[in-house]
């Protein structure tokens, strides 16, 4: 399963775990499953986060570098002078 779909799954889990305490106090099983579904679900999206953030890794090959810039003379290193009247 790739990262998105264990989200989803969990996601969705965790879903029928509330509806199933809708309107009543949960069991501590079903409380104890669900704080390991949010931590799970809190990794899971750092994970994808990154997974996100990350270049392509198949891309970066095929994207050309910069061109080398031209050395700058001296005469445009100087700074312009700016006249007073």
């Amino acid at each position: 399963m790739t990262t998105g779909e264990l989200i989803n799954h969990l996601a969705h889990e965790r879903l029928l775990l509330y509806r199933q305490g809708s309107g009543h106090p949960l069991p501590r099983e079903i409380r104890a499953r669900l704080v390991e579904i949010v931590r799970e679900l809190d990794r899971l999206w750092d994970v994808r986060r990154r997974e996100l953030a990350g270049p392509p890794l198949q891309l970066q090959s095929v994207i050309p570098s910069a061109a080398p810039k031209a050395p700058r003379t001296a005469a445009a290193a100087r700074p312009a002078r700016v006249q007073v009247a």
